[in-house]
């Protein structure tokens, strides 16, 4: 819940890069992250892409609820979600985003959303 209650470049001078990574899937580039904190090095601007990648992250949240995994503790933002609906328009990113809301903070897995 670190991440509802500050903002990314507060949490990043709260931890280190083994200890975090980020996933930022966002329309633009965004450079105020440094890579090592990024998960796949910078943020994910291609939509089909960010939806294979909320895809992983359920995934993820899914084997770490099996093997009680909750480090690194991985925030997922995502700043535009209507534009990500649209790509998915059967519902698929609604129902990702809830699964993530429900069961990734138990593991350690964030979710920061921007309807924009």
């Amino acid at each position: 819940m670190i991440a509802k209650v500050h903002p990314i470049e507060k949490i990043i001078k709260m931890c280190r890069p083994n200890e975090l990574k980020i996933i930022l899937i966002s329309p633009k580039p965004v450079e105020n992250i440094p890579s090592e904190y990024m998960f796949y090095g910078q943020a994910i601007t291609n939509g089909k892409l960010a939806l294979a990648v909320l895809r992983d992250v359920c995934d993820e949240v899914g084997r770490r609820k099996k093997n009680g995994l909750v480090l690194p503790r991985l925030i997922v933002s995502i700043d535009d979600v209507r534009s990500l609906s649209a790509i998915a328009p059967d519902g698929e990113v609604s129902y990702l985003l809830r699964l993530l809301n429900k069961h990734g903070e138990d593991c350690g897995v964030e979710l920061v959303t921007n309807v924009a």
